[in-house]
């Protein structure tokens, strides 16, 4: 069950990172949710967005309903401005961009071929 929900899930564009089954049936799901941002001016990447999700499934398995938790147009604003904040101090660096040699944050590849953003340590003062 869990990879069935798991993939259902990256088709439209979340990461599973692990669920409850409630008592009504339903999954209680922490979830990010790959927000596509752009860097340099053309590179096209993704900001993972942690959210709370309610999935309803059918005997099957597949997903029937899926409601976030969250006000996710508003999280998206917050990491648009989030990742224009980290490009204006330089601190992405990785796949495709300029060499950053103190950058707090950088572009991997994931399993799926997406260029994401991830933390890779805390900013030096």
């Amino acid at each position: 069950m869990q990879n069935d929900i798991k993939e259902q899930l990256k088709q439209k564009g979340y990461e599973m990172l692990n669920y409850t089954q409630e008592a009504d049936g339903s999954l209680a799901v922490n979830a990010n949710k790959l927000h596509p941002v752009t860097l340099d001016g053309d590179k096209q990447c993704f900001i993972p967005i942690p959210l709370s999700l309610q999935v309803q499934v059918d005997t099957n398995n597949k997903i029937t309903a899926l409601n976030s938790l969250e006000d996710e147009k508003s999280l998206e604003n917050d990491a648009d401005h989030f990742v224009r904040n980290l490009a204006d101090n330089q601190e992405i660096g990785g796949d495709g961009l300029s060499a950053v040699p103190n950058a707090t944050h950088h572009v991997d590849i994931n399993e799926d071929g997406l260029p994401v953003i991830r933390k890779k340590r805390a900013r030096l003062f």
